[in-house]
């Protein structure tokens, strides 16, 4: 993926070591996540928001790799109501 990670994409652990100051990292090497949301950190570094993160937190971008990130059209299709078929009777 040439873009940015971002919302929606699915990402890999690539980077498990503790961060500093004690924090507990949740994830281990080769874990995969979904990106809940992108931030910026205080010294304006890219983070991200994880779905089933045990630890709630925003961790490195460096830490992951993106692996997926679903077409547009996909989700739109998920998202769109469902067409209901009616069964028509045969005489």
């Amino acid at each position: 993926m040439a873009a940015p990670i971002g919302k929606g994409d699915w990402v890999e652990c690539i980077n498990d070591r503790p961060p500093p100051g004690g924090e507990v990292f949740g994830f281990n090497i080769g874990d995969i996540a979904c990106v809940l949301a992108v931030s910026i950190s205080p010294k304006g570094n890219p983070c991200v928001a994880l779905a089933d993160d045990p630890n709630p937190a925003f961790w490195s971008i460096k830490r992951f790799r993106p692996i997926y990130r679903p077409k547009r059209e996909i989700i739109e299709a998920l998202k769109a109501p469902p067409i209901r078929v009616r069964e028509t009777e045969d005489a």
